[in-house]
This record gives C-alpha cells, sequence and structure tokens, in this order.
C-alpha cells in the first residue's frame, strides 16, 4: 500500500491502525523514534527543531493504535504538507 493509501484509509477509519503502519507515516514525516519507555514510543524530528510526538504501542490483546494517536499523526501529516508547500 502506498504511502497516500495508508493516509487516506486513516483518515476513513481511524480505529482500524496497526502501530507499524503509524510508524511508517510517521517517519515519512520526518521523524525517528528517540527511545521507549514501557509500551511509549517518543518521536523527534530528524532536523532537531519541532515538537516530539508520543505514541502507546497497542498491549493487552488490542491489535490497533488509539484514535487519539491517529488523530495526532494525521494533524502532523497535514502540518509537513503545510511545510513542503511553502519550501516550494
Amino acid at each position: 500500500m502506498s504511502l497516500d493509501d495508508l493516509i487516506a484509509a486513516m483518515r476513513r477509519n481511524p480505529k482500524g491502525v496497526r502501530f507499524g503502519e503509524l510508524v511508517r507515516v510517521i517517519e515519512s514525516c520526518g521523524y525517528a523514534q528517540v527511545r521507549t519507555s514501557g509500551s511509549h514510543c517518543i518521536f523527534r524530528p530528524v532536523s532537531g527543531s519541532g515538537s516530539s510526538l508520543v505514541v502507546a504501542r497497542p498491549h493487552g490483546g488490542r491489535d490497533y493504535v488509539s484514535p487519539a494517536a491517529v488523530r495526532d499523526v494525521l494533524a502532523l501529516v497535514a502540518a509537513s504538507a503545510d511545510d513542503d508547500e511553502g519550501e516550494e
């Protein structure tokens, strides 16, 4: 599945997103995982400037990340798209 298809699927159904899919989108926005504390994974921008993002890895029999985490990542995607348009 292409990245654009994945983002469109996340918008259609934020309850059905797996952790690996969310990480793929986060990394495409220029973030990298810097550490993990329990089930919480912390991502920071590779550029060094910007705020960090914390995503809880699903556990306890769950397969999907929380819809709130998906909304945060979709907001990150929108901000990343705005930054890309500003550079051109």
